[in-house]
């Protein structure tokens, strides 16, 4: 009767209220991940592109990482407190990295010498990473905190990326609209079955998935806060689940899935209906680039963490060539001219 109903609702209210906890619980656990030592392999593919960034972290002044491309190792990189050491093993790849284009043709310009720890004589940063040597600069250490100013895009830095994953999931968490436990039985799941492409633990597994929900697509006359028209933006794509054992992150699963919903983009937005995925990208992308939004960049990404909190060691090299690595995009200790002095306090 009436009592069981209410029984019922209670049980029901209670049901959701824990699922409006699990963003809280999920935050909470990306924390406890972060604070421990831990090794991982972060994987993107995109556009007929493999990148993985293998790396350890020791805690958050000493990491290393090494990045390869298409399974060809490119570029080793060890940071230590504020030192960071990098040496190219596809130095074909060096010009993409550089600070200026300039120095792939002209070496000798970039950066002042300084030797080697193992005293023979000095070479320029530029030659020395063109030809597989190990360059230090002892204040050379990146800044795993993207300034405001900081318009790189996502995939234009793998080494930040990876290191980053984590902070990435927390942002792609407070994007989403919902973070619920995976279940099996579960009668309004964040993925359809035949929409889910993500691994399911095993029935009795002490892993539990984490399953992010994204926002809905904006309504094509949706305006944002500035007055410009609100495009679908990566959030509205994601497919994320971060799988969790003993309260810490074992496994991220990420797709940018604009297939999936590209029937519902030409609807609301009036497109052709032969459009394809690549065309509806490019379209809003086109959008969001005049806006000075991020742009839309359709992956799998799969981050994968192993020895958590063990006692692990990142040491510099002992046989680099210290110089300056200004020379590298997003490395080395950048000197701000004409600033002004710091206001003594009183």
């Amino acid at each position: 009767g009436l009592v069981a109903v209410l029984a019922a609702m209670g049980a029901l209210t209670t049901a959701c209220k824990k699922e409006a906890d699990q963003k809280f619980v999920l935050g909470k656990i990306i924390t406890a991940t972060e604070q421990k030592s831990r090794k991982f392999v972060y994987l993107d593919s995109a556009r007929g592109t493999q990148t993985q960034v293998a790396g350890v972290i020791e805690d958050d002044f000493r990491y290393k990482t090494r990045l390869v491309v298409n399974g060809r190792p490119v570029a080793d990189e060890v940071t230590n407190d504020d030192a960071l050491a990098v040496r190219f093993l596809a130095p074909e790849q060096l010009p993409k990295f550089l600070s200026s284009p300039g120095l792939a043709t002209s070496p000798g310009n970039g950066g002042a010498p300084v030797g080697s720890q193992s005293g023979t004589a000095g070479i320029p940063p530029v030659l020395a990473l063109q030809t597989q040597r190990w360059v230090l600069d002892k204040t050379g250490a990146p800044n795993l905190l993207k300034a405001p100013t900081d318009r790189r895009k996502e995939g234009a830095d793998p080494a930040f990326d990876s290191l980053t994953a984590l902070d990435y999931v927390r942002k792609s968490v407070n994007a989403g609209l919902q973070v619920k436990k995976y279940k099996r039985d579960d009668i309004e799941p964040v993925y359809k079955e035949k929409e889910d492409p993500f691994p399911k633990p095993a029935p009795g597994a002490k892993t539990i998935r984490y399953d992010i929900r994204p926002p809905a697509l904006p309504k094509a006359d949706a305006r944002g806060a500035t007055g410009n028209q609100q495009t679908p933006g990566q959030s509205n794509f994601r497919k994320m689940v971060v799988y969790v054992r003993d309260g810490v992150i074992v496994e991220i699963r990420e797709q940018i899935d604009v297939a999936s919903k590209l029937n519902d983009v030409i609807r609301l937005f009036n497109l052709p209906a032969n459009t394809t995925v690549d065309t509806a990208v490019f379209a809003i992308n086109a959008v969001r680039g005049g806006q000075g939004d991020d742009l839309i960049r359709v992956r799998r990404l799969t981050v994968r963490f192993e020895e958590i909190g063990q006692p692990l060691k990142v040491v510099l090299p002992t046989d680099a060539v210290q110089g300056s690595l200004t020379v590298l995009k997003n490395r080395g200790h950048q000197v701000v001219t004409g600033a002004p002095a710091p206001t003594p306090s009183a």
